[in-house]
């Protein structure tokens, strides 16, 4: 999990002008992804289970990340 506090710390570094508690915009941001990915051939939507478990728990902890 330390690589995953090193990836955040350098987004905050790339996006300093974002207020603290940005959970919200990054949840959009991810969503925007998957909904920009390719559909799945035996699917109506894109086969992205890691990134709408992220989704889910960001929304989730959304109050404590505020």
């Amino acid at each position: 999990m330390r690589v995953l506090e090193y990836l955040w710390k350098a987004a905050e570094d790339l996006h300093p002008t974002l207020p603290e508690g940005h959970a919200s915009r990054v949840v959009a941001d991810l969503n925007a992804h998957a909904r920009a990915r390719p559909l799945h051939e035996d699917s109506k939507s894109a086969q992205l289970p890691a990134l709408q478990r992220a989704i889910a728990c960001l929304n989730a902890k959304q109050p404590y990340l505020a």
